[in-house]
């Protein structure tokens, strides 16, 4: 009846990040685990007209990422990056059945960034980025702007 907004499954994310400043340069890195919970739905089935109650488990994944930014100036800087996301395989399970794998419900998608930013003021900045997708799963382009502004 109404459009979904999600995937209807709770999940919880835990990561570290961590930045290096070796002026004019800075690194940067983060890594972050994704757990999804199951959850049972009173039909899986993707058979019009047959109902299969059962549970979904979506694949837990970690993520990872490096990058570095070089400042050429106190106002504009380039940067460069990589992220990778390892995604498990999905599983379902029929009221009283076992776990079924998803086959093909596993990912990896890799992505190589550079990127651009300028400091309009001292509380604004505008920045852009273009993304690479190095893997299969990943989208092929990635085009990124945003403009910032602290209070």
């Amino acid at each position: 009846d109404t459009l979904p907004s999600g995937n209807g499954l709770w999940g919880a994310t835990v990561g570290v990040s961590a930045v290096k400043t070796l002026s004019p340069a800075t690194l940067f890195g983060s890594f972050a685990y994704n757990y999804n919970h199951a959850r049972r739905f009173d039909d899986i089935s993707s058979a019009p007209g047959t109902v299969a109650p059962g549970s979904v488990k979506l694949g837990d994944s970690i993520g990872w990422s490096l990058g570095s930014a070089f400042a050429l100036n106190e106002r504009f800087s380039l940067s460069t990056s990589f992220s990778q996301k390892l995604q498990a395989q999905s599983k379902t399970r029929l009221d009283g059945g076992t776990w079924q794998n998803i086959v093909g419900s596993e990912g990896n998608a890799g992505t190589l960034s550079l990127g651009a930013a300028y400091a309009l003021s001292g509380t604004e900045a505008v920045s852009g980025s273009i993304g690479v997708g190095l893997t299969p799963d990943a989208p092929n382009f990635t085009v990124g702007m945003r403009y910032s502004r602290s209070l």
